[in-house]
């Protein structure tokens, strides 16, 4: 368990910094995930955004094994999952033709990458106003 905390602790601070969740209280929030296999993870997920008082939670995943999808749907306010899967032994990227993980180093790109556009289009929308 302090092996898990310590893990999320370090990629929180890696992937928001000093950055702030907004208030999500009373808003609709969407949770996207590649696919569920236990759906543990996105349990606690979706658990987290109701304890920050968010109006409703959505979850979108393209595939996911049934008890996962049926867990989640317990727990999420509503559930898109248009490819269902059943069996002994599930991982999500048997339902992909071609499947790569992403290591955090390329999603602390992209997010870089998405921050600094979202800068400039918010600068360029206010010299837009002026």
């Amino acid at each position: 368990i302090a092996r898990t905390q310590e893990k999320v602790e370090r990629r929180v601070q890696q992937l928001c910094g000093d950055q702030h969740l907004p208030d999500l209280k009373h808003r609709v929030v969407f949770l996207i995930d590649d696919g569920l296999a236990s759906g543990f993870t996105l349990q606690t997920a979706v658990d987290a955004i109701h304890n920050l008082s968010a109006g409703k939670v959505v979850v979108a995943v393209p595939t996911g094994h049934a008890d996962a999808a049926t867990r989640i749907a317990g727990v999420a306010d509503s559930l898109y999952c248009p490819n269902v899967r059943q069996g002994m032994s599930f991982a999500v990227a048997d339902a992909y033709e071609q499947w790569t993980d992403m290591d955090e180093d390329t999603v602390v790109r992209l997010l870089e990458e998405f921050n600094r556009t979202t800068q400039r289009q918010g600068a360029k929308t206010r010299r837009d106003r002026e």
